[in-house]
């Protein structure tokens, strides 16, 4: 993603205004999205029942997090095309990040992204569903400053270095995940109880 996003050699005056509008797009496309599935839901899912739902999944999200189990999540391996950089260095950012604000269109790598669309789909609140999808959308722009912040001796490897940086540490960051998982459930159970 991020090689498409931003070419490998470029200078900070051109990373960031295309970074800036990168990130304002994958927000705004995952504010919508779970505004709209918590639309889907409004009329549905009010109750303690809805909680427990979600915290159950959320803890079997858990188990899915540190290998214990394995869930068949629903994700597509789709790319987003090289040819939409032809629109236009803003306009690309724009569609590259709407597609990634959305979430289900490209790889969700971790169960949190489907413990939040279902959270969002039962809450019922438009207001709580898009300000999930900000938080997931900043999450996933986050990914472009990576790069920033990874030492590396060569400029033009950068990118690389940062994706290396990331893969070497898949399993601390499903542990993390895991953690705010098993937090989120926690609390979720702990509120339909009540």
């Amino acid at each position: 993603m991020i090689f498409v996003i931003m070419p490998l050699v470029q200078g900070t005056r051109q990373f960031l205004p295309r970074a800036a509008v990168y990130a304002a797009s994958v927000v705004i496309g995952g504010s919508v999205f779970f505004a709209a599935a918590a639309l889907l839901g409004i009329a549905i899912w009010r109750t303690s029942f809805a909680a427990a739902l979600i915290g159950v999944f959320a803890l079997t999200c858990v188990f899915h997090e540190v290998g214990l189990i394995r869930l068949p999540l629903p994700s597509r391996s789709w790319q987003v095309p090289s040819a939409w950089l032809r629109a236009g260095p803003f306009r690309s950012a724009v569609a590259y990040g709407v597609v990634m604000g959305l979430g289900f269109l490209t790889r969700a790598p971790f169960a949190t992204y489907h413990a939040a669309v279902l959270w969002a789909f039962l809450s019922g609140s438009l207001v709580q569903g898009a300000t999930v999808g900000a938080a997931f959308g900043l999450a996933r722009a986050a990914a472009l400053l990576l790069p920033r912040v990874v030492p590396t001796r060569d400029e033009g490897t950068r990118e690389i270095a940062a994706s290396e940086f990331l893969l070497r540490r898949a399993s601390s960051v499903h542990l993390v995940n895991a953690t705010a998982l098993a937090v989120f459930a926690g609390a979720l159970l702990a509120a339909a109880s009540t």
